[in-house]
């Protein structure tokens, strides 16, 4: 939502959307939501209208910027990347602030007085947020990503060795049966799996 100031300078969070956009999906994404911002920014007009286009080239530029050279460290240290993002947050919205200055004299110190302060102290707290959102996303699929690899690397051990290999639930019914079943019993893992193993053990056992 965006925030109309009474000297008709519009102030709203695009820094935040397009800067973490830069970072996180790069060039091409990033210019097309630009050119998309800039159009909209241009037919609302009004004495702010430069500026909210330089904001949106600027922290556009930024976020491209980081995800080249910050994203890679951002993602090797997860966890630890906290100080790393707010700081990202912190150089964004010192650029959007800088920017107020192409406004005209008699409307860029009236500007600066209302925005500083929410600027400066909630906006990079909003840009930090939304990080740690699509780096959570992030964290889960690389953690399906390595459980697939892992399950694949022992399906296939289980389904080349010599020994039979089986898994079952808490109700002691069969879940997998490795390939190796048919030689030591004659049957298919499907054949096999249709008799509860509980039959399969001797009384004695």
């Amino acid at each position: 939502t965006a925030l109309h100031l009474d000297n008709g300078v519009i102030f709203d969070t695009r820094s935040i959307l397009i800067s973490v956009s830069g970072l996180f999906f790069g060039l091409i994404p990033t210019a097309i939501s630009a050119i998309i911002m800039i159009l909209y920014r241009i037919s609302l007009g009004g004495p702010g209208m430069i500026v909210g286009v330089s904001v949106v080239i600027t922290t556009s530029i930024i976020g491209i910027w980081a995800h080249r050279y910050l994203l890679q460290r951002i993602l090797a240290t997860i966890k630890r990347s906290g100080l790393s993002i707010y700081l990202f947050g912190v150089a964004v919205h010192i650029d959007m602030l800088l920017c107020m200055f192409i406004l005209p004299k008699e409307l860029r110190w009236e500007t600066l007085e209302s925005i500083t302060l929410p600027v400066i102290l909630l906006y990079p707290v909003g840009t930090y947020l939304l990080c740690k959102i699509l780096l959570g996303q992030i964290d889960k699929n690389l953690l399906m990503n390595q459980l697939a690899a892992s399950e694949e690397k022992y399906r296939t051990l289980a389904e080349n060795t010599s020994d039979m290999i089986w898994t079952m639930d808490t109700g002691f019914n069969l879940t997998y049966i490795s390939p190796a079943c048919r030689r030591i019993f004659d049957e298919t893992p499907e054949e096999f799996m249709t008799k509860p193993i509980l039959q399969r053990i001797f009384p004695e056992d």
